[in-house]
């Protein structure tokens, strides 16, 4: 059983990791070998038109399968413990058991299905307040949740204080990755770069953006591409979610939510871990996916 010290010092050890492998294994003694839970899954909402892009913030220890399954059939979309923790401040035990999710849509039925058959008997889902995007940290567990009443109750306790350690930590490893030291020192953008950014995030055209600030349409066309280089994003649409997981543009608006994970390249290593072109045993597999490994390093 994990003592207060113990969940102290393992937030500290989170909130200090400097790479995912790192911040995995930290999570797995913590959550897994401490704490008694299978699984745990971290993600960022980070709500935006870009859905499900790969420069964002996730970590978890779920089956390669079930990730692939999940993503595949778009279950992100709809689930509704993410959706939950999206809007409500408490956290839910939940079971896999069908008469608990007979009045949701097939869909989700189909989720508590694949959980089921999974093994997983149910788990905890947290909401965590993390700025400048909300998350949803979510514990599974085996074990019939009567014989773990204690463990839930922990969970729910202090799930909230962990995952924004998890989320704080995973932001860093991915600016780090992307900036150096001096790089992130610089990360700006002059109020009329945010105009243009904010303005263009609403889905406003470069015509209507230009004449609503007073200027042409090459000048808002230069300040965006000033904007994506500055950031290294590769195309406009990641510059917008950069921005606003930076905390760079206005967070204060209802788009649709969409969850994103922190390597680049991560769906299309997935696909090839599922399609058999590349052969990982289950302790590395997740490093290959997250980017810390290459299929050199073997």
């Amino acid at each position: 059983m994990t003592t207060n010290t113990s969940i102290l010092n393992s937030c500290r050890q989170i909130r200090d990791a400097k790479s995912n492998i790192k911040l995995r294994k930290i999570l797995t003694k913590l959550l897994c070998s401490d704490m008694g839970w299978d699984n745990f899954a971290y993600a960022a909402h980070i709500p935006t038109r870009f859905a499900w892009t790969t420069q964002g913030l996730m970590m978890t220890n779920y089956p390669v399968r079930w990730i692939f399954n999940y993503m595949r059939k778009g279950f992100y979309k709809i689930d509704p413990l993410a959706n939950h923790c999206q809007n409500h401040n408490l956290g839910i035990v939940w079971t896999t058991e069908r008469k608990d999710w007979l009045h949701y849509c097939s869909k989700t039925q189909e989720i508590v299905a694949m959980a089921k058959r999974e093994g997983w008997s149910g788990g905890v889902v947290v909401p965590v307040p993390a700025v400048p995007c909300r998350g949803t940290f979510a514990l599974l567990t085996r074990q019939p949740l009567a014989a773990v009443e204690e463990m839930l109750d922990t969970a729910l306790l202090v799930g909230p204080a962990i995952g924004l350690h998890i989320h704080d930590a995973l932001l860093d490893i991915c600016l780090n990755n992307k900036y150096s030291v001096l790089e992130r020192e610089s990360l700006y953008l002059t109020d009329l770069e945010k105009d243009i950014l904010q303005l263009t995030a609403e889905g406003m055209p470069g015509k209507q953006v230009a004449s609503q600030l007073g200027i042409n349409t090459k000048a808002v066309e230069r300040h965006l591409e000033k904007a994506r280089l500055r950031l290294k994003a590769p195309n406009r649409a990641k510059l917008l979610v950069m921005c606003f997981a930076l905390g760079l543009i206005d967070t204060a608006r209802a788009w649709e939510a969409g969850s994103v994970m922190n390597a680049e390249g991560y769906e299309e290593r997935l696909e090839k871990v599922m399609a058999g072109e590349v052969d990982f045993t289950p302790d590395s597999v997740n490093d290959y996916l997250f980017g810390e490994i290459s299929v050199e390093d073997r």
